[in-house]
């Protein structure tokens, strides 16, 4: 066994056990905690991976062929949890796959959504003994969320490896192209001075939504939000409102190493449909470990570029 695989040996160890010096009730508690995560884990991927329901590649796959035909790209009056709701850029991406056997879209595009999973599941588990406890509360869920077809472990790994260096206002666009609200990590930029990246990210994003504009997104796209998942937007518009600028401000107000975490807590209250997967974007702030206003990640070990 290497030193690097000792470590996280060690660490894993230690999460599910304490440590030597923890006491009894300690150690029995992490235990039943370990033991609990592991359950749910178990039979959330059990789940996933026996229905494989790939419900939102299908999505992803129609976009493309009415993004191909020229027909409008957001739909009006799609069901519930059947409705495209990204920049027209991932409809394209899909366009070359529309002519692809499913089967094989299927393969290759769980297989990446997997190893996107297992970057976030290992960057997780560095953090320590709350990472690989946060890693195995997460962890399944991801994984059964690539089950369904979501780029969601797209986005949080990309978002979790490169938030915080140089090209995170390109990241932080392509999120917020996706899930809109990530354009609120801008906030954490403008809060360390980060003008010129702030401004990078923002823009970025306008041009990736700038062309769901003819394609229908204020007509279609836009129409039922609230009625899609349950939020805060759902529950009373002016509560959501108060609570995103509240969010907002804190961003701007608290200390910088806490910046990463309350831009992307704000992002996940200002979600104006919140599935349980989408909570996920706050593990961005939770492992961020440095202040918005630096240009370079601090240099760790195990953390690849």
């Amino acid at each position: 066994m290497t030193a690097a695989e000792h470590g996280t040996a060690s660490v894993i160890a230690t999460s599910l056990f304490g440590s030597r010096r923890a006491s009894l009730m300690e150690r029995t508690a992490r235990v039943v905690i370990a033991a609990i995560v592991i359950g749910i884990g178990t039979s959330t991927i059990v789940l996933a991976v026996s229905e494989l329901p790939m419900g939102d590649l299908r999505v992803y796959l129609a976009a493309a062929e009415r993004l191909a035909a020229g027909e409008p790209l957001y739909k009006t009056g799609a069901e519930p949890f059947n409705a495209y709701w990204y920049s027209p850029w991932l409809a394209a991406m899909f366009m070359p796959a529309t002519a692809l056997p499913y089967s094989v879209v299927v393969a290759v595009w769980l297989a990446t959504l997997l190893a996107a999973s297992g970057l976030v599941i290992a960057r997780l588990a560095r953090l320590g003994p709350t990472g690989v406890l946060a890693a195995g509360l997460v962890g399944p869920l991801l994984i059964a969320v690539a089950c369904g077809g979501n780029v969601q472990p797209l986005l949080i790994a990309a978002l979790l490896y490169r938030v915080e260096k140089r090209d995170g206002p390109v990241w932080i666009a392509l999120a917020a192209s996706l899930k809109v609200t990530p354009i609120l990590f801008v906030l954490a930029l403008i809060a360390g001075r980060r003008w010129g990246a702030a401004a990078a990210a923002f823009g970025i994003a306008t041009i990736l939504w700038l062309p769901a504009i003819p394609l229908g997104f204020t007509t279609g796209g836009l129409a039922g939000w609230d009625r899609y998942a349950p939020s805060l937007m759902g529950l009373s518009f002016p509560f959501y409102v108060a609570l995103v600028l509240i969010g907002s401000l804190l961003v701007l107000a608290i200390s910088p190493r806490h910046r990463w975490l309350a831009s992307s807590a704000t992002a996940v209250i200002a979600l104006p449909r919140l599935f349980a997967y989408d909570v996920t974007l706050v593990l961005v702030g939770a492992a961020a470990r440095k202040d918005p206003g630096d240009h370079e990640a601090p240099r760790q070990r195990q953390a690849p570029e």
